[in-house]
């Protein structure tokens, strides 16, 4: 049983210091000496050696597109909470300055609270007498439209006069 046991350890100790590297080195330069296989093997090898920088390749620009990928939707998920956090702040503050201004013109005196009441329907009055001075046109044109058609409905559908013949 000691015999087997060396040999399995000894196979254990190879395999494990042979590498990719240490078979390309030693089938380069260990099998040069026989003509003509030095050269399929370092061409067998070659490919392999190109297909394995090929995979590496693959999978670093498959990493790099991950990270990518990742760093934006990091970005978005950032752009979101921050939105989110911005819409909760305008809530607060509007929330507040309204408070603020509801409760600074109840306490106001009344003679304050008369005086802006009477700015704001001259403001209102000011906005409505400049929109009727631009849209005057508009509205001619429109509630003559409207007679038009109240007229032309009334002629349309009036009885006529009935005549009477006499016998």
């Amino acid at each position: 049983m000691g015999f087997f046991k060396k040999i399995g350890e000894g196979i254990k100790k190879a395999t494990k210091q042979i590498s990719f590297k240490n078979l390309v080195k030693v089938v380069k330069t260990g099998v040069s000496f026989v003509p003509g296989v030095g050269e399929i093997a370092g061409g067998v090898i070659g490919n392999l050696q190109q297909a394995h920088e090929d995979k590496k390749a693959a999978a670093a620009a498959q990493n790099d597109y991950d990270r990518q990928v990742a760093e934006y939707n990091a970005s978005q998920a950032a752009q979101a909470a921050a939105a989110g956090a911005g819409q909760i702040t305008g809530t607060v503050a509007g929330q507040f300055t309204n408070s603020l201004i509801k409760n600074t013109y109840a306490g106001a005196s009344q003679g304050f609270q008369n005086g802006v009441n009477e700015v704001g329907s001259q403001v209102a009055s000011g906005v409505l007498k400049q929109w009727f001075a631009d849209n005057w046109k508009k509205l001619a044109v429109g509630l003559g439209a409207v007679v038009t058609a109240f007229a032309i409905f009334k002629l349309a559908t009036r009885r006529g006069t009935t005549q009477r013949r006499r016998y």
